[in-house]
């Protein structure tokens, strides 16, 4: 193995942030940073088949080492704080310095960040995704008059249900109207008005590049003692946040439609370099509709990317190295 032999390293580029999770409030953007924990789960997991690893803390850390590295393998697990491109600056570095680098590039980390401009290619790849506007002002009521109730309203760049409560799920125009002025005031807009889709929490997750797909899985999100919990509510930053052995995941291989797959793989070679992601969704019988695209995904053991091929019989370090593999075919040096 070319990579392997050679010395080189992988070269993590995460937040190693410190907080306690519990503490946070729905509106603390420390909460979509990675906590050094991960990191270090991550660092060891990669240490198990390969060696070699730095951590760097920041991109700016990173820039300033960058002639050290021209010949080692990026993974980007930066997720900053407060700004729209903060998924997409590790891949542009990385092409910048004609750097390897695993995951998304620049394009797709930017289109799946914003999520009423992915929907044009969820729904050109033949998939499904609940109807939405976007506000530019909270006075923009108009632009979601003849929309169905209940409707989300949620801020349009942030992730890991950062902002997203129960209260986010709004039953009629009063409350919409007071959920819309209280996402701009807490984060600025645009904000998103989405439809609101009912059914199984249920995340689609891939690996692979271009046309190849090298492996994937389906899983369901669900509260262990009230099963069908999710299916008329959001997964909000509450439950993502509740004790360990509240919520769990099981796999659902067998109950996602091929078609619903067949579209997952055609949406995932649209986007081109993106080589792991998931596409998640609600699952109401056959029907699926995609809520968002995540090419950056959390590789925690416990989160929806590895947990959905834990699920379904993996082990974290080998879904790690399916990752790490997969990037290497990729750029040629397996």
């Amino acid at each position: 193995m070319q990579f392997y032999n050679s010395g080189k390293a992988v070269v993590i580029i995460s937040d190693c942030a410190d907080f306690d999770p519990a503490a946070l409030s729905v509106t603390n953007r420390d909460v979509d940073r990675v906590h050094r924990d991960y990191v270090d789960e991550l660092r060891d997991a990669i240490k198990t088949f390969h060696n070699h690893v730095v951590v760097y803390n920041s991109p700016l850390q990173f820039m300033k080492n960058i002639e050290k590295h021209a010949n080692d393998l990026v993974l980007p697990y930066w997720y900053g704080i407060n700004s729209r491109n903060r998924h997409a600056l590790v891949p542009a570095i990385c092409e910048a310095a004609n750097i390897a680098y695993i995951g998304g590039d620049t394009y797709t980390k930017t289109v799946t960040n914003d999520k009423q401009l992915c929907k044009w290619h969820i729904e050109k790849a033949g998939l499904q995704a609940p109807r939405s506007t976007l506000l530019y002002a909270p006075n923009e009521h108009q632009a979601y008059a003849h929309f169905d109730y209940p409707l989300v309203v949620k801020p349009l760049f942030e992730g890991t249900s950062l902002g997203i409560s129960q209260d986010n799920l709004v039953e009629n125009q009063a409350d919409a109207q007071r959920l819309v002025q209280w996402v701009f005031d807490e984060f600025g807009g645009p904000v998103m008005v989405e439809e609101f889709a009912r059914g199984r929490e249920v995340s689609i997750c891939l690996i692979g590049h271009h046309q190849k797909i090298s492996a994937w899985a389906t899983a369901e999100r669900y509260k262990v003692n009230q099963e069908n919990y999710l299916h008329d509510k959001l997964y909000a930053f509450a439950d993502k946040n509740s004790e360990e052995g509240v919520f769990a995941l099981r796999s659902m291989n067998l109950m996602v439609p091929q078609k619903v797959l067949d579209a997952s793989f055609r949406l995932f070679a649209m986007l081109d370099k993106v080589e792991y992601m998931r596409v998640d969704g609600r699952l109401n019988g056959d029907s699926f509709k995609v809520i968002e695209l995540t090419p950056e995904s959390h590789l925690g053991h416990d989160a929806e990317f590895c947990g959905t091929f834990i699920s379904n019989g993996r082990s974290y370090h080998e879904v790690i190295k399916m990752v790490v593999d997969n990037s290497l075919e990729r750029a040629g040096l397996l």
